[in-house]
C-alpha cells in the first residue's frame, strides 16, 4: 500500500509510514467491531432458536398426549354405542 501512494522511488518517511498504518489498524478495527456486532446477532439468534424448538418440542409433546387422549376417548366412545346399538348380522 505504501508503494502505490508515495511512488516505487521514494522511501516514505517514519511520520508518513505512521499516518498509512494509523488508517489500517482503523480499518481493522472497524473490521472487528463488524464481526463483533455479527457474533452477538447471531448467539441472539441462535438462543432464540434454540428457545422455539424447546417449545416446539413442548408443542409436539403436548399434542400426541392430546391425540392419544382423543383416539382413546373415540374407541371408548365406539365400544359404547356399539354395545347399546349392535349391528344386526345378516
Amino acid at each position: 500500500m505504501l508503494l502505490s501512494i508515495y511512488g516505487c522511488g521514494s522511501k516514505p518517511t517514519m511520520g508518513e509510514r505512521m499516518m498509512s498504518d494509523s488508517r489500517d489498524v482503523e480499518a481493522f478495527a472497524e473490521m472487528w467491531n463488524e464481526g463483533s456486532e455479527l457474533v452477538m446477532e447471531g448467539e441472539k439468534l441462535q438462543e432464540k432458536g434454540e428457545q422455539q424448538v424447546a417449545e416446539g418440542n413442548e408443542n409436539i409433546r403436548a399434542g400426541k398426549r392430546l391425540i392419544q387422549r382423543g383416539q382413546g376417548m373415540m374407541e371408548q366412545s365406539e365400544r359404547i354405542y356399539q354395545g347399546r346399538f349392535p349391528t344386526p348380522s345378516p
